[in-house]
């Protein structure tokens, strides 16, 4: 896994001159790039956190010092972070995350799980890295898209949310079908109460995206107008003199 570690941090140097450029630009300017997530964020992400490289070694000691049993199973590993999770001890519940990697390196619940850890934390670019590695091993998983949709929003990156948003959406619907036309196996994992749940939080999310967009709309044709009269007005004066 630590070879994970380094390509991210390969990536982020390589795409590090033209994303502070990308930075400089306006918000409308950014919305409208063809970028992906990975490229948009890197900036963002901290990479000098030791507790984020997923290596043995280093999460042996991490639970001498945090006092806890190293678990002996991906599952028992999942069930402590679940557990450390509901209670509000995000740093543990983090450490156990990681060693369900260590334990399961393509684990997309496991990515998702730390992602929401990360998202509590307020880390919210480091929650999409999180969430896009778990989309990228089971697209058809619709929790990361509603949750990395629910960062976007957090950094206003109101478009860029709709699409994640929908794309939930889309796969819950896609799921419900199942259920009800053929009862497919493949969508017993998820229970449709968790499902329609969630579709009415992504549902939530939606309206509140494109209302911040309209406020965005309606600010700048505000702000249009003032500048269009103070120019109406400059030139009238240059006239008059």
């Amino acid at each position: 896994m630590s070879s994970m570690k380094k390509s991210r941090k390969s990536r982020k140097k390589e795409l590090e001159e033209p994303m502070r450029r990308l930075l400089l630009k306006t918000e409308e300017q950014q919305e409208e790039e063809e970028s992906s997530d990975e490229e948009f964020y890197p900036l963002l992400y901290d990479d000098s956190e030791e507790e984020e490289e997923i290596n043995l070694g280093y999460l042996t000691e991490k639970s001498k010092e945090l006092k806890f049993t190293l678990p002996d199973t991906y599952e028992e590993a999942m069930e402590e972070g679940k557990k450390y999770s509901n209670e509000g001890d995000l740093v543990r519940a983090k450490q156990f995350f990681n060693f369900a990697l260590v334990f399961n390196p393509d684990s997309y619940e496991a990515f998702n799980n730390r992602g929401n850890v990360k998202y509590r934390q307020v880390k919210f670019a480091d929650a999409i890295l999180d969430y896009t590695e778990s989309i990228k091993i089971k697209e058809d998983y619709p929790f990361p898209y509603h949750n990395r949709g629910e960062c976007k929003y957090r950094l206003n990156l109101f478009k860029r949310a709709i699409s994640d948003f929908e794309k939930s959406n889309e796969i819950v619907n896609e799921t419900l079908k199942l259920f009800e036309n053929n009862n497919d196996e493949s969508a017993i994992e998820y229970d449709k109460e968790t499902l329609n749940m969630l579709s009415m939080a992504s549902n939530q999310y939606l309206i509140l995206c494109r209302d911040q967009l309209k406020l965005k709309k309606q600010s700048k044709n505000k702000q249009n107008e003032i500048e269009d009269t103070s120019r109406d007005n400059s030139d009238n004066n240059n006239n008059d003199n």
